[in-house]
């Protein structure tokens, strides 16, 4: 998995350059439950972008001559980040940096992420239940302000 981690993080570095903050494996690979058919699921958070976010995913693709499980990539800025939309949840469920580089303020962009996230949580109240063979988080708000 490594080979391909440091695949993934070097693509990253090439297609967004100085606008990637983070890099997060996500979902069954980040919670080492995957199977043969199973995607690979990334996070990456940018600086800044005037794509949609369809189009930043899009324009990540593959890496050339990638050959390993298709990659599901979910690309946010930071200020989308920061607005807290439920699926960044997914980081405390399971989740491994890839890479990070410094913010502005010189705190790691992935520890801030992740600091921010659980903050979150933790503020409204929200908790992770299990149901059916799965989860959901319950107290989600239904408006969401930066953090």
């Amino acid at each position: 998995m490594t080979q391909v981690t440091d695949v993934i993080r070097d693509h990253a570095v090439l297609i967004f350059g100085d606008d990637l903050l983070a890099l997060f494996l996500i979902g069954s690979y980040a919670r080492g439950t995957f199977r043969r058919e199973s995607d690979l699921d990334i996070l990456l958070i940018l600086k800044n972008s005037d794509e949609s976010p369809r189009s930043r995913a899009m324009r990540f693709g593959e890496p050339q001559g990638y050959t390993g499980p298709e990659i599901s990539p979910i690309v946010y800025t930071l200020a989308e980040f920061r607005r807290m939309p439920s699926f960044v949840l997914s980081l405390l469920d399971a989740s491994r940096t890839l890479y990070s580089r410094p913010l502005p303020d010189g705190s790691d962009a992935a520890a801030d992420c992740l600091k921010r996230v659980r903050s979150f949580v933790s503020e409204n109240g929200i908790e992770r239940v299990q149901h059916k063979g799965g989860h959901y988080w319950r107290g989600l708000p239904t408006s969401y302000k930066a953090v």
